[in-house]
Protein backbone atom coordinates (compact mmCIF):
# COMPACT_ATOMS: atom_id res chain seq x y z
CA UNK A 1 0.00 0.00 0.00
CA UNK A 2 1.44 3.38 -1.02
CA UNK A 3 2.50 5.70 1.78
CA UNK A 4 0.21 8.66 2.16
CA UNK A 5 1.51 12.21 1.75
CA UNK A 6 1.32 14.56 4.73
CA UNK A 7 0.50 18.19 3.93
CA UNK A 8 2.16 20.98 5.95
CA UNK A 9 2.74 24.64 5.19
CA UNK A 10 1.39 28.15 4.82
CA UNK A 11 -0.79 29.95 2.30
CA UNK A 12 -2.96 33.05 2.27
CA UNK A 13 -6.43 33.82 1.00
CA UNK A 14 -8.59 36.90 0.49
CA UNK A 15 -11.21 36.79 3.25
CA UNK A 16 -14.60 38.14 2.10
CA UNK A 17 -16.68 40.64 4.03
CA UNK A 18 -19.22 39.18 6.43
CA UNK A 19 -17.27 36.00 7.14
CA UNK A 20 -15.24 35.35 10.28
CA UNK A 21 -11.78 33.80 10.24
CA UNK A 22 -13.27 30.79 12.04
CA UNK A 23 -15.71 30.26 9.18
CA UNK A 24 -12.85 30.46 6.66
CA UNK A 25 -10.97 27.76 8.60
CA UNK A 26 -14.09 25.60 8.80
CA UNK A 27 -14.45 25.75 5.02
CA UNK A 28 -10.79 24.79 4.50
CA UNK A 29 -11.17 21.98 7.05
CA UNK A 30 -14.18 20.59 5.19
CA UNK A 31 -12.43 20.74 1.82
CA UNK A 32 -9.23 19.14 3.17
CA UNK A 33 -11.06 16.28 4.90
CA UNK A 34 -13.14 15.52 1.81
CA UNK A 35 -10.00 15.41 -0.31
CA UNK A 36 -8.12 13.25 2.22
CA UNK A 37 -10.96 10.74 2.26
CA UNK A 38 -10.76 10.18 -1.49
CA UNK A 39 -7.00 10.40 -2.21
CA UNK A 40 -3.56 9.50 -0.90
CA UNK A 41 -3.31 12.87 0.88
CA UNK A 42 -3.29 12.38 4.66
CA UNK A 43 -3.49 15.53 6.80
CA UNK A 44 -1.79 14.16 9.95
CA UNK A 45 -1.11 10.82 11.60
CA UNK A 46 -4.31 11.15 13.63
CA UNK A 47 -6.23 12.38 10.62
CA UNK A 48 -7.09 15.63 12.43
CA UNK A 49 -6.67 18.78 10.36
CA UNK A 50 -4.75 21.32 12.41
CA UNK A 51 -5.40 24.84 11.11
CA UNK A 52 -4.79 28.35 12.35
CA UNK A 53 -4.74 31.99 11.23
CA UNK A 54 -1.74 34.26 11.52
CA UNK A 55 -3.71 37.24 12.85
CA UNK A 56 -7.47 37.62 12.78
CA UNK A 57 -9.60 40.02 10.77
CA UNK A 58 -12.99 41.28 11.96
CA UNK A 59 -15.89 39.94 9.93
CA UNK A 60 -16.51 43.35 8.30
CA UNK A 61 -12.91 43.42 6.97
CA UNK A 62 -11.56 41.80 3.82
CA UNK A 63 -8.13 40.91 2.57
CA UNK A 64 -5.08 38.83 3.41
CA UNK A 65 -5.50 36.05 5.98
CA UNK A 66 -2.53 33.70 6.43
CA UNK A 67 -3.47 30.07 7.10
CA UNK A 68 -1.18 27.44 8.61
CA UNK A 69 -1.83 23.76 7.85
CA UNK A 70 -0.57 21.15 10.34
CA UNK A 71 3.14 21.86 11.04
CA UNK A 72 2.72 25.16 9.17
CA UNK A 73 0.63 26.36 12.10
CA UNK A 74 3.81 26.45 14.21
CA UNK A 75 5.04 29.35 12.06
CA UNK A 76 1.99 31.55 12.66
CA UNK A 77 3.37 33.43 15.67
CA UNK A 78 5.57 35.56 13.45
CA UNK A 79 2.52 36.85 11.58
CA UNK A 80 1.10 38.31 14.79
CA UNK A 81 4.12 40.62 14.98
CA UNK A 82 4.92 41.11 11.29
CA UNK A 83 4.49 44.27 9.21
CA UNK A 84 1.07 44.76 7.64
CA UNK A 85 -0.58 47.18 5.22
CA UNK A 86 -4.24 48.22 5.29
CA UNK A 87 -6.58 50.44 3.30
CA UNK A 88 -9.06 51.87 5.78
CA UNK A 89 -12.18 53.91 5.03
CA UNK A 90 -13.79 55.92 7.84
CA UNK A 91 -16.90 58.09 7.91
CA UNK A 92 -16.97 61.33 9.86
CA UNK A 93 -19.90 62.48 11.96
CA UNK A 94 -20.66 59.39 14.04
CA UNK A 95 -19.10 56.89 16.40
CA UNK A 96 -20.23 53.51 17.69
CA UNK A 97 -19.37 51.39 20.71
CA UNK A 98 -17.31 49.04 18.50
CA UNK A 99 -15.67 51.92 16.58
CA UNK A 100 -16.91 50.50 13.29
CA UNK A 101 -20.02 50.32 11.13
CA UNK A 102 -21.46 47.31 12.96
CA UNK A 103 -21.78 48.79 16.44
CA UNK A 104 -24.46 50.71 18.28
CA UNK A 105 -24.50 54.45 17.60
CA UNK A 106 -23.09 56.33 20.60
CA UNK A 107 -22.36 59.77 19.12
CA UNK A 108 -23.54 61.82 16.17
CA UNK A 109 -22.30 65.30 15.35
CA UNK A 110 -22.38 67.71 12.38
CA UNK A 111 -19.17 67.73 10.38
CA UNK A 112 -17.51 71.17 10.10
CA UNK A 113 -15.90 72.38 6.89
CA UNK A 114 -12.17 72.39 6.28
CA UNK A 115 -11.52 68.94 7.76
CA UNK A 116 -9.62 67.61 4.76
CA UNK A 117 -6.80 70.10 5.23
CA UNK A 118 -6.81 69.56 8.99
CA UNK A 119 -6.73 65.79 8.55
CA UNK A 120 -3.77 66.00 6.18
CA UNK A 121 -1.94 68.22 8.67
CA UNK A 122 -2.41 65.97 11.72
CA UNK A 123 -1.55 62.60 10.14
CA UNK A 124 2.22 62.93 10.88
CA UNK A 125 1.34 62.95 14.61
CA UNK A 126 0.29 59.32 14.31
CA UNK A 127 3.42 58.07 12.55
CA UNK A 128 6.09 56.39 14.66
CA UNK A 129 5.75 54.57 17.96
CA UNK A 130 2.49 55.74 19.51
CA UNK A 131 0.42 54.78 22.55
CA UNK A 132 -2.88 53.15 21.59
CA UNK A 133 -5.88 51.95 23.58
CA UNK A 134 -7.33 48.80 21.94
CA UNK A 135 -11.06 48.73 21.14
CA UNK A 136 -13.34 47.41 23.85
CA UNK A 137 -14.62 44.73 21.46
CA UNK A 138 -12.11 42.56 19.61
CA UNK A 139 -12.25 39.30 17.69
CA UNK A 140 -10.59 36.31 19.37
CA UNK A 141 -7.25 35.14 17.95
CA UNK A 142 -7.28 31.97 15.86
CA UNK A 143 -3.53 31.36 15.82
CA UNK A 144 -1.00 28.65 16.70
CA UNK A 145 -2.99 25.88 15.02
CA UNK A 146 -6.21 25.98 17.00
CA UNK A 147 -8.24 22.88 16.14
CA UNK A 148 -11.65 23.80 14.86
CA UNK A 149 -13.43 21.31 17.06
CA UNK A 150 -11.85 23.04 20.08
CA UNK A 151 -12.55 26.59 18.99
CA UNK A 152 -16.33 26.45 18.86
CA UNK A 153 -18.59 26.95 15.92
CA UNK A 154 -18.84 30.73 16.08
CA UNK A 155 -16.35 33.56 16.29
CA UNK A 156 -17.94 36.43 18.17
CA UNK A 157 -16.57 39.75 19.33
CA UNK A 158 -15.48 39.68 22.93
CA UNK A 159 -15.53 42.61 25.36
CA UNK A 160 -12.18 42.76 27.11
CA UNK A 161 -10.69 45.21 29.61
CA UNK A 162 -8.20 47.22 27.57
CA UNK A 163 -4.79 48.49 28.63
CA UNK A 164 -2.92 51.12 26.58
CA UNK A 165 0.06 49.79 24.66
CA UNK A 166 2.69 51.05 22.28
CA UNK A 167 2.32 50.24 18.57
CA UNK A 168 4.30 51.22 15.49
CA UNK A 169 2.83 53.12 12.54
CA UNK A 170 5.34 53.37 9.71
CA UNK A 171 3.35 55.35 7.16
CA UNK A 172 -0.03 57.05 6.77
CA UNK A 173 -1.22 58.21 3.37
CA UNK A 174 -4.50 60.00 2.68
CA UNK A 175 -5.89 58.35 -0.45
CA UNK A 176 -9.29 60.03 -0.63
CA UNK A 177 -11.60 62.52 1.09
CA UNK A 178 -15.09 62.97 -0.33
CA UNK A 179 -18.73 63.62 0.44
CA UNK A 180 -19.84 61.58 -2.58
CA UNK A 181 -20.49 58.04 -1.40
CA UNK A 182 -23.31 55.67 -0.46
CA UNK A 183 -22.26 54.71 3.06
CA UNK A 184 -24.98 55.32 5.66
CA UNK A 185 -25.18 55.71 9.41
CA UNK A 186 -25.74 52.51 11.43
CA UNK A 187 -29.43 51.82 12.07
CA UNK A 188 -30.46 50.15 15.31
CA UNK A 189 -32.75 47.17 14.75
CA UNK A 190 -33.12 46.41 18.46
CA UNK A 191 -31.42 47.06 21.75
CA UNK A 192 -28.77 44.49 20.90
CA UNK A 193 -28.23 44.73 17.16
CA UNK A 194 -27.78 47.17 14.31
CA UNK A 195 -27.83 47.15 10.56
CA UNK A 196 -24.33 47.47 9.11
CA UNK A 197 -23.58 50.93 7.78
CA UNK A 198 -22.81 49.44 4.40
CA UNK A 199 -24.61 46.68 2.57
CA UNK A 200 -23.32 44.70 -0.40
CA UNK A 201 -25.51 46.82 -2.64
CA UNK A 202 -24.15 50.11 -1.28
CA UNK A 203 -20.58 48.82 -1.48
CA UNK A 204 -21.07 48.11 -5.15
CA UNK A 205 -22.63 51.50 -5.77
CA UNK A 206 -19.88 53.29 -3.85
CA UNK A 207 -17.51 52.40 -6.66
CA UNK A 208 -20.01 53.26 -9.38
CA UNK A 209 -20.87 56.59 -10.96
CA UNK A 210 -24.19 57.07 -9.10
CA UNK A 211 -22.86 58.38 -5.79
CA UNK A 212 -24.94 60.43 -3.37
CA UNK A 213 -23.89 63.72 -1.80
CA UNK A 214 -23.62 63.05 1.93
CA UNK A 215 -23.32 65.45 4.89
CA UNK A 216 -20.95 62.89 6.41
CA UNK A 217 -17.63 62.80 4.51
CA UNK A 218 -15.51 59.68 4.24
CA UNK A 219 -11.73 59.51 4.14
CA UNK A 220 -9.52 56.64 3.04
CA UNK A 221 -6.06 55.93 4.44
CA UNK A 222 -3.26 53.57 3.52
CA UNK A 223 -1.73 52.39 6.78
CA UNK A 224 1.63 50.62 6.99
CA UNK A 225 2.20 49.36 10.52
CA UNK A 226 3.74 46.77 12.78
CA UNK A 227 1.87 43.92 14.42
CA UNK A 228 -0.63 44.67 17.15
CA UNK A 229 -1.91 47.98 15.80
CA UNK A 230 -5.71 48.40 15.80
CA UNK A 231 -7.03 50.38 12.83
CA UNK A 232 -10.32 51.11 14.62
CA UNK A 233 -8.37 52.68 17.48
CA UNK A 234 -6.29 54.70 15.03
CA UNK A 235 -9.46 56.11 13.43
CA UNK A 236 -10.86 56.94 16.90
CA UNK A 237 -7.66 58.77 17.89
CA UNK A 238 -7.56 60.70 14.62
CA UNK A 239 -11.19 61.72 15.14
CA UNK A 240 -10.36 63.04 18.62
CA UNK A 241 -7.64 65.22 17.11
CA UNK A 242 -10.19 66.48 14.56
CA UNK A 243 -12.76 67.07 17.34
CA UNK A 244 -15.26 65.22 15.12
CA UNK A 245 -16.40 61.63 15.68
CA UNK A 246 -15.54 59.00 13.08
CA UNK A 247 -15.87 55.24 12.71
CA UNK A 248 -14.41 52.64 10.41
CA UNK A 249 -16.75 51.58 7.58
CA UNK A 250 -14.45 49.48 5.41
CA UNK A 251 -11.09 47.78 5.90
CA UNK A 252 -8.88 45.80 3.50
CA UNK A 253 -5.64 44.15 4.58
CA UNK A 254 -3.48 44.32 1.47
CA UNK A 255 -0.27 42.86 2.89
CA UNK A 256 0.82 40.61 5.74
CA UNK A 257 4.59 39.96 5.78
CA UNK A 258 5.50 38.30 2.44
CA UNK A 259 1.86 37.78 1.41
CA UNK A 260 0.45 40.52 -0.85
CA UNK A 261 -3.17 40.75 -1.95
CA UNK A 262 -3.55 39.98 -5.64
CA UNK A 263 0.01 38.67 -5.98
CA UNK A 264 0.47 35.51 -3.91
CA UNK A 265 -2.88 35.12 -2.15
CA UNK A 266 -5.62 32.72 -3.20
CA UNK A 267 -8.97 33.97 -4.38
CA UNK A 268 -11.58 32.92 -1.85
CA UNK A 269 -13.66 31.14 -4.50
CA UNK A 270 -10.66 28.88 -5.27
CA UNK A 271 -10.68 27.38 -1.77
CA UNK A 272 -13.31 24.84 -2.77
CA UNK A 273 -10.62 22.76 -4.56
CA UNK A 274 -7.92 21.26 -2.37
CA UNK A 275 -5.54 21.08 -5.33
CA UNK A 276 -5.52 24.90 -5.32
CA UNK A 277 -4.63 24.96 -1.61
CA UNK A 278 -1.87 22.38 -2.13
CA UNK A 279 -0.48 24.43 -5.02
CA UNK A 280 -0.52 27.63 -2.94
CA UNK A 281 1.37 25.91 -0.08
CA UNK A 282 4.07 24.72 -2.48
CA UNK A 283 4.33 28.15 -4.10
CA UNK A 284 4.96 29.69 -0.68
CA UNK A 285 7.68 27.11 0.03
CA UNK A 286 9.39 28.07 -3.23
CA UNK A 287 9.00 31.78 -2.42
CA UNK A 288 10.70 31.39 0.98
CA UNK A 289 13.55 29.45 -0.62
CA UNK A 290 14.12 32.29 -3.12
CA UNK A 291 14.05 35.05 -0.50
CA UNK A 292 17.04 36.15 1.49
CA UNK A 293 15.17 35.56 4.75
CA UNK A 294 17.03 38.36 6.50
CA UNK A 295 15.21 40.80 4.20
CA UNK A 296 11.76 39.51 5.12
CA UNK A 297 10.16 41.89 7.61
CA UNK A 298 8.66 39.97 10.50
Amino acid sequence: MAKKIKVHGLFATNKPRGMTCTQVLELIDKVARAHAASTRIEMTRRKVVKLGCGGSLDDMATGVVVVGVNDGAKELKRFLKCDKTYEATAMLGFQTDTLDAQGRLTEKKPVPSGLQEKLQAILPKFVGVIKQLPPKYTAPHMDEGTRLRESGRKQTEVARPAEPRFVRIDRLELLDFTTKHNYTLPIRKSADSVVDAISDESRASTSSKSLDQSPYPIFKLRVECGGGAFIRSLIRDISKELDTPASLVDLVRTREAEFVLGENTMRFEDLDEFDNIYKAINEHIRLIRRLDYGDVKI
